[in-house]
């Protein structure tokens, strides 16, 4: 099965991959090339809207890790929304959720990430 990816860059330096079909052995490269130009210092937020991920193999898997790994380390976020069941399995049984952010819906995401510039806005504004 293919492999689709629309990366949309949002204000505040967010950057959203939508995904859909199969990420596997033939097709993860492809989301890696989409995901190098985004992870740098400026990048404070990815997304990966997973809601039309119908499978996800090991090397799928990688390159999820690599990403919240690469951005983490840049003192970004990384996020995953709309996670189909049978992928939310395989991210169960690899012991993966507990370490990755993850929402419903775009909308809970966003709330989230809102929440985070809030707290931070107060904390820059808080007399010492």
């Amino acid at each position: 099965m293919s492999l689709r990816i629309n990366v949309e860059k949002k204000p505040g330096d967010v950057y959203t991959f939508t995904i859909s079909g199969s990420i596997d052995s033939d097709t993860y490269k492809s989301l890696e090339d989409k995901i190098s130009p985004v992870l740098n210092s400026s990048t404070k937020v990815i997304i990966f809207d997973m809601d039309g991920v119908e499978y996800i193999s090991s090397m799928g898997l990688n390159t999820i890790f690599r990403t919240q790994r690469g951005i983490e380390k840049l003192g970004g976020t990384f996020v995953m929304t709309n996670i189909q069941p049978q992928v939310r399995k395989v991210l169960e049984i690899v012991k993966a959720l507990p370490s990755v952010k993850i929402f419903e819906t775009m909308e809970e995401a966003d709330e989230y990430l809102f929440k985070i510039q809030r707290d931070e806005i107060e904390k820059r504004n808080k007399p010492n």
